[in-house]
């Protein structure tokens, strides 16, 4: 599935000639590939062709939603989403930095995830009728799932994974950034008495005894010179 990243202008022209506008949520344009209208009719002719185009469809609608939920959380705008019946495009525009960008990146496979994780749960509670439509749904939500989220990650435009994958040395450098502003914003530290308070209990209490017991040795001492 494709992610934030888009493709190049011809094949983005390409892309929208064959888009048909179905409608807005929010504002944001919902439009549907040509072939998604194929691939509804074909899967009329068996049950469990039928599930597994209706999974993947729904799978792929999921997907783009998870990368909008994130484009709005790191203050970004959707403007389209795209759906076919194997591939989908999030349409958004905003200046983010990179690490939002990997952020969005992965939206699209944490909601595959999810799906992935309660199909799973649902298929082993339910018996299943071979070759049937929730046979082939499951089959789309959970096997079919799993494959489109390994193809997905691979580290190689227009996939997720070329953006996904920064993640992590991205996070790394955000949080050294972050640690090194603190530093830098923290007073300079000042030599001082500490004050009563800031003393801990069980050091007093060993302070305390040692007087104590050289004041007792002070007295023994003084009774024997007398």
């Amino acid at each position: 599935m494709l992610g934030p990243a888009g493709r190049g202008r011809v094949g983005l022209r390409m892309w929208s000639r064959m888009l048909l506008t179905v409608g807005r949520v929010h504002r944001v344009q919902i439009r549907v590939h040509f072939t998604m209208v194929l691939a509804l009719a074909l899967a009329c002719l068996d049950m469990n062709l039928a599930g597994v185009v209706v999974g993947y469809s729904a799978l792929v609608l999921l997907h783009e939603l998870g990368h909008a939920v994130v484009v709005r959380a790191v203050g970004a705008r959707v403007t389209a989403i795209d759906l076919a019946p194997i591939a989908g495009m999030c349409h958004w525009e905003g200046q983010v930095s990179p690490l939002r960008r990997s952020l969005v990146a992965w939206g699209g496979v944490a909601a595959q995830l999810v799906v992935l994780y309660y199909a799973s749960r649902f298929a082993q509670t339910m018996a299943i009728t071979p070759r049937s439509f929730l046979d082939g749904l499951i089959w789309a939500l959970t096997a079919a799932n799993a494959g489109a989220i390994l193809l997905n990650l691979m580290p190689a435009p227009p996939l997720d994974g070329a953006e996904a994958w920064p993640l992590f040395p991205r996070a790394l450098r955000w949080l050294r950034k972050r640690t090194r502003a603190r530093a830098a914003a923290a007073p300079p530290a000042t030599d001082r008495a500490l004050d009563a308070h800031e003393v801990p209990d069980e050091m007093k209490r060993v302070v305390d005894k040692m007087l104590h017991d050289a004041a007792k040795r002070a007295r023994d001492e003084a009774r024997r010179r007398d």
